[in-house]
């Protein structure tokens, strides 16, 4: 059991932990030969040499961070320490995916959501080191020779979501806000102090946020209506009922949280 603080309205949910998915290994193929079948065989019966293995890219170097980092969040997995302060979350230790064992020396900033920190990715092939300096670029290097880079995809769990939810309900409700360009938000207060109605898209970092009827009451503690969350790769849903939050995941409801 993980306990995360809903920073600025002063609630606090105990966070579940989901299952995240896994990858498979590569497979692999024999050609049979004249003589029998002999892996690779030639005519006259001597093995071929194995082929070179396909050089990794940065692309494929980035998913398999990103999967890592998700698995390593989102399930209780031996070998990995996650530790919670508050504004930050601190990944470290080794995980497994596929053929691949990724190590993790990660700090993840949850709003705005940024890395630092470094990751080593060993599969029977290649080594690939990826290093963070804020923000959510990945510089990568494989087998020692640098190999471009990579965004970092936001891990969907509980309390990077309630961080960015909580963030952008502070932003919509701070005097002077002005929704970005295709943005458009609408703010009514309600009849009694610290009430308010939230409706509309904005994009806040790196994620697009749509309140529908989200209504806050700061006096009461009390939030009701739904806040959905996107990236691009991923649709989080939190629907609000007062002291309670449901966090659906593409499709995958993560469960029900106490504010």
């Amino acid at each position: 059991m993980r306990v995360y603080r809903f920073l600025g309205l002063g609630l606090v949910s105990l966070a579940l932990t989901a299952c995240g998915g896994r990858e498979g290994g590569l497979g692999e193929s024999t050609t049979p030969g004249p003589e029998g079948n002999v892996p690779g065989g030639s005519a006259h019966g001597n093995p071929t040499p194995a082929p070179t293995p396909a050089p990794m890219t940065a692309a494929e170097a980035g998913g398999i961070f990103n999967t890592a980092l998700h698995d390593s969040l989102a399930t209780q997995v031996t070998g990995i320490t996650v530790t919670d302060n508050g504004t930050t979350l601190h990944v470290s230790g080794t995980i497994s995916e596929g053929a691949a064992t990724v190590t993790l020396d990660i700090t993840i900033t949850k709003n705005p959501f940024s890395l630092s920190g470094t990751a080593t990715i060993v599969n029977p092939a290649h080594t690939v080191v990826v290093t963070f300096n804020g923000g959510t670029g990945g510089s990568v290097t494989i087998d020692g020779q640098p190999a471009g880079s990579f965004q970092a995809t936001m891990p969907m769990v509980p309390s990077i979501l309630l961080a960015q939810a909580h963030a952008a309900m502070t932003a919509v409700m701070s005097p002077g806000f002005a929704a970005t360009s295709g943005g458009s938000i609408t703010v009514t207060p309600g009849t009694s102090p610290g009430q308010f109605t939230i409706n509309g898209s904005d994009t806040f970092g790196t994620v697009t946020v749509t309140f529908t009827n989200l209504k806050v009451d700061l006096l009461a503690q009390s939030v009701t209506g739904t806040l959905a969350i996107t990236d691009g790769s991923h649709n989080a849903t939190l629907v609000f009922n007062g002291n309670t939050v449901t966090i659906t995941v593409d499709g995958q409801n993560l469960g029900t949280f106490n504010l």
